[in-house]
């Protein structure tokens, strides 16, 4: 005939709850960190993407700066508004 001892029994109890209340609560945070890093992830390439078309778009301003600040241009201005090259010109100066 087998006899339980009660206080035995108790904390094998006590222990096997706690050993699944560390698995359940290490599950629920891999789940938590999985979760958070797919987020992340997603995040991340739709950062890429604006960065990306950010590149493309400040590209394009450039090109347009250029297209209007080139030498070529900047003379055709000046001869459609009867403007002259100076040498050596004399700047406003401000006087007390």
């Amino acid at each position: 005939m087998t006899i339980f001892n009660p206080s035995k029994q108790k904390t094998n109890n006590r222990f096997i709850i706690s050993i699944i209340m560390v698995a359940l609560l290490g599950g629920g945070l891999i789940v938590f960190e999985y979760s958070t890093l797919a987020a992340m992830r997603a995040e991340q390439s739709e950062l890429k993407k604006n960065i990306e078309l950010a590149q493309v778009k400040n590209a394009e301003f450039k090109k347009e700066l250029y297209t209007i600040t080139s030498a070529n241009k900047l003379e055709e201005t000046a001869l459609v508004n009867n403007l002259i090259l100076e040498r050596s010109p004399q700047y406003f100066t401000y006087q007390e």
